[in-house]
C-alpha cells in the first residue's frame, strides 16, 4: 500500500494591522498631502464587498506583480470590527515574502494603503469651514487592493498604523 504525503508551504510570519480606521480623515491625492480634500469611511463600509468573497490581494506599493497574500489562496483574512478593517496575512515561504520579512525587520515599512472604488449613492460630501476642507464620508465602498508601502509615501503616514507581527523566525 502506498501513502501520499502532502507538504504544505511553511509560514514565515503572520502580519496583522488595521489598514482602514473608521471616521479617520485620509488626505486625498497621489502624494497623500492634500488636506483640502479628505475622505473617511464609516463603520462597516466594506461589509457588502467582503461578504461577496471577492479576491483581494496584499501587494507592495500598489504593484500587482508583487502579491504577498490573497483571499483566494487562503493566506489573507479581512475582518471588519468596531475599530476598522483588520487584515491578517500569512506570509508563506517564497523569495518575495522572505524579502518582505527582511524589510519589516529593518523597519523599512512606511505604512499601509488601500485601493477602493466608491459605490454610487454610498457616500456623502460636506464642507468643513473650520478645516477649510471638503470631506467625503463613505458608508459603502468596494475594496479592490491592500498594499504595504515601502518605497512610496502612504496615505496613512499621518496615522502611523502599526504592524503587529507574530510567528516565525527572522529571515536572514
Amino acid at each position: 500500500m502506498m501513502t501520499a504525503t502532502l507538504a504544505l508551504p511553511k509560514v514565515l510570519r503572520t502580519i496583522s494591522a488595521y489598514v482602514v480606521e473608521w471616521h479617520y480623515a485620509y488626505p486625498s491625492g497621489l502624494l497623500g498631502d492634500n488636506f483640502s480634500q479628505q475622505f473617511c469611511f464609516l463603520p462597516h463600509a466594506f461589509n457588502a464587498c467582503l461578504s461577496r468573497g471577492k479576491d483581494i490581494a496584499l501587494t507592495q506599493d500598489m504593484d500587482a506583480s508583487k502579491v504577498f497574500a490573497s483571499i483566494a489562496s487562503g493566506t489573507l483574512r479581512i475582518t471588519s470590527d468596531d475599530t476598522g478593517l483588520l487584515i491578517t496575512a500569512k506570509l508563506l515561504d517564497s523569495p518575495e515574502n522572505r524579502l518582505l520579512c527582511r524589510l519589516i525587520d529593518a523597519g523599512r515599512v512606511k505604512g499601509w494603503s488601500h485601493k477602493f472604488r466608491p459605490v454610487l449613492g454610498g457616500y456623502r460630501t460636506r464642507f468643513e469651514i473650520q478645516q477649510n476642507a471638503r470631506i467625503t464620508s463613505h458608508h459603502r465602498a468596494e475594496l479592490q487592493e491592500l498594499t504595504i508601502v515601502i518605497r512610496k509615501r502612504p496615505r496613512q503616514l499621518v496615522r502611523k498604523t502599526p504592524i503587529f507581527l507574530s510567528g516565525g523566525p527572522k529571515v536572514v
